[in-house]
């Protein structure tokens, strides 16, 4: 991986700034404008000290060209010097108010573009990636590491160029005005350049560890807060805090580290400062003394010592933001990175409307290559057909389902989606071929229409309104304060069980894809919301292929066919009538969810 040189950070984040190129050499003139303002504004208090008050001639042309236009009074000539020095602050201030502006408004946009790119990759990768990384952890890397490190890569970078400018300008200045002086000055600067260097590397372990936490703690927070219903019912608050502040101990411990290090950069330059002044001037009044040298010329090297140094000083805190910044790079290089994606195959081809058909062709699957999840499953689904998965927890239900929507791609067999490997549907267009009504709905902070619409974001009222009441919907959104424009609330709280299961309804009805995936959506609701929740499925089924993840296994007696799963195979198959009477695995489950004793069983399985 490439870095810029000095800001350590990878090559990748300058492609933001293409866009911004023009604007980016506009501020290097302002910079520039700034740093030759600042080598030449000590000199108007040199001609007065030395020419105006001291009474020496002046030297080079333009000065004498200055005290002919005044006539070499005193007073004109004091004037235009004071209002030179106003001109050069005014200028300065312009200088600084344009590249200040420049600076923000890029890093604003670059910042804006950085979070979209990321938030678009975390988007597309896998469940795999999902399943096993916290989600604050992603959020923090998103929102906080990408400000981070284009703050660094625009702010601190554009400061850096800043003072390396003036610290080499002020050096030249200095040693065109005494090359003795200015030998004293230099002498401590690979000192300093040494200590700046032992505190950057010191600085970056501790941001690293702070970087580490601070993402941990937003981790801790999103889980609470998605949870706090049962952290509030368990009475874990305190334990919750306790877990929060572990981690914000650790970040607190980290950055106090840093801040030491930052703070004791600059009382070190101030020593060296003030030494170096001190013989400055010790050597510069001697100098005076014996007239080789004017107050002016040691007044004016004085003033760029003092500049000198400052830039040594900034560069103490651009280290801190820098290295901070570093860690927030590599922490989103480590997220834009993952290719835990699932990616269009080359020369995939696009697909309208699927007629339905689904075939598993031994199929196979593992999560990171570990024991198998399923082995050499197989089966058929026909266009219209509704296909019941049964079996234990764990036994690789949620697994088929998430292999036909492709959210992962199966380790060994095939998938077919009417005679075509899915692996060769261009994604979008896959996708858009399949329906899902979860067993927990998810519902997004939105109005009801919009919750609605989610899968058809540009449908007419007339079509929302019409799913709704296929979805036995609609009466209870009528009577909701603003009807469809009712905001649901995060996750659809402020809506019953079985009100949030109709809207799921409800906008697979309006997406009409050929394929739906029913993931138990009966489980969580009493008798009454069940039986309404399944006459709008029993709408939602109609000519529809469709696979029911079935934990209550009454929602698949009228299945076309029944799958029972077991350690990742299927041990049976058939319909309800079939499995009842062969008086396997498929009917011990029925009897256990039904309390029927078992040789009550067997009399009514004679009697069928």
């Amino acid at each position: 991986m490439k870095k810029i040189p000095l800001l350590d950070l990878d090559m990748r984040y300058l492609r933001y700034l293409l866009p911004y190129s023009g604007h980016l050499a506009f501020g290097l003139l302002t910079i520039l404008g700034v740093t030759a303002l600042d080598l030449v504004s000590p000199w108007p208090l040199k001609f007065i000290v030395d020419n105006v008050i001291g009474g020496r001639p002046f030297g080079d042309p333009l000065s004498r060209a200055i005290a002919d236009a005044f006539g070499d009074d005193p007073r004109l000539l004091s004037a235009f010097f004071g209002l030179l020095i106003i001109v050069f602050a005014a200028l300065s201030g312009l200088f600084s108010f344009m590249y200040d502006y420049m600076r923000g408004m890029i890093q604003a946009r670059t910042s804006f573009h950085l979070r979209s790119d990321a938030f678009a990759h975390l988007q597309n990768l896998s469940l795999q990636f999902h399943d096993r990384s916290p989600t604050g952890e992603a959020l923090s890397r998103v929102n906080s590491d990408a400000g981070q490190t284009m703050e660094a890569l625009i702010s601190a970078s554009g400061e850096l160029v800043v003072n390396a400018l003036k610290f080499a300008g002020i050096a030249g200045v200095m040693l065109f005005v005494n090359w003795r002086f200015s030998v004293i000055a230099l002498a401590y600067a690979p000192l300093l350049l040494f200590l700046f260097s032992a505190f950057r590397r010191n600085i970056k372990a501790s941001a690293k560890t702070a970087r580490a936490a601070a993402g941990k703690m937003v981790s801790v927070t999103a889980e609470t807060l998605s949870a706090i219903r049962i952290v509030q019912a368990f009475g874990r608050e305190d334990d919750e805090r306790h877990r929060f502040d572990q981690h914000g101990a650790t970040r607190l411990q980290a950055e106090l580290r840093a801040a030491r290090w930052e703070a004791s950069f600059e009382p070190v330059v101030d020593v060296i400062k003030a030494a170096g002044t001190a013989a400055v001037i010790w050597f510069g009044v001697a100098e005076i003394l014996a007239d080789q040298l004017t107050v002016g010329e040691l007044l004016i090297f004085l003033s760029y010592l003092t500049t000198f140094y400052s830039p040594l000083k900034r560069f103490s805190k651009l280290a801190g933001v820098l290295q901070k910044a570093t860690v927030s790079g590599e922490r989103l290089s480590e997220l834009l990175d993952n290719d835990q994606v699932i990616r269009d195959a080359p020369g995939a081809i696009a697909l309208a409307r699927a007629q339905g058909r689904v075939d598993f062709e031994r199929v196979s699957f593992a999560y990171n290559h570990g024991s198998p999840v399923l082995s050499d499953v197989a089966f058929t689904a026909l266009p219209g057909q509704t296909i019941g998965l049964v079996g234990s927890t764990g036994t690789g239900k949620t697994t088929i389902a998430n292999l036909l929507l492709r959210f992962y791609d199966v380790t060994g067999g095939r998938v077919l989606l009417d005679g075509v490997d899915i692996r060769k549907i261009r994604l979008r267009d896959f996708r858009r071929q399949f329906a899902l009504v979860p067993q927990e709905p998810i519902l997004f902070a939105a109005s009801v229409r919009d919750n609605i619409a989610y899968g058809k974001p540009h449908a007419q009222m007339a079509e929302i309104i019409a799913a709704a009441r296929a979805a036995n919907a609609h009466a209870f959104i009528s009577k909701m304060p603003e009807g469809y424009a009712t905001l649901v609330g995060e996750r659809g709280v402020l809506l019953s069980g079985g009100q949030r299961q109709r809207l799921a309804i409800a906008r697979a009805l309006l997406c009409d894809a050929p394929i739906l995936i029913l993931d138990e959506p009966t489980a969580a609701l009493d008798a009454a919301a069940e039986r309404e929740v399944m006459e709008a499925l029993e709408r939602l089924m109609r000519g529809r292929t469709t696979c029911v993840i079935a934990h209550r296994l009454s929602t698949i007696r009228s299945a076309d066919l029944i799958l029972v799963l077991d350690n990742g195979k299927i041990v049976e198959r058939g319909r309800h009538a079939d499995l009842m009477a062969r008086g396997g695995k498929y009917a011990d489950l029925v009897r256990l969810q039904s309390g029927v004793p078992e040789v009550r069983g067997l009399a009514l399985q004679q009697l069928r």
